[in-house]
């Protein structure tokens, strides 16, 4: 998935982070809008943060990981049809991750 991200995107890198919420990264939200903070980010206008930004992958309001995009730097952001569609990826992976069920050692 962290592939199709990448391509999809035009991205640097992606990596997947199982169930961590450390630090408060800017976000692409379910609507295809990215959040630095509480602030909604002007995308057409400042083109994609300077930092790795978060796409949580969960299921029914619960929380599972989440991807870190990290975008190329001065990259033009992808239009809003295709950060839909990378939405869609992290909630495939967030159902995904619902049905496997815990982790169990041993």
């Amino acid at each position: 998935m962290r592939e199709q991200l990448v391509e999809i995107l035009g991205l640097r890198g992606c990596r997947f982070e199982h169930g961590t919420l450390l630090g408060r990264h800017p976000r692409l939200e379910q609507d295809g809008s990215v959040t630095v903070g509480r602030t909604a980010w002007d995308l057409d206008v400042d083109g994609w943060p300077g930092e790795e930004i978060e796409l949580r992958a969960s299921v029914g309001g619960r929380y599972l990981g989440r991807f870190m995009l990290r975008p190329e730097p001065g990259a033009i952001p992808p239009p809003l049809q295709t950060r839909l569609v990378a939405v869609s990826l992290a909630d495939q992976v967030g159902s995904a991750l619902d049905t496997a069920g815990p982790v169990l050692d041993g």
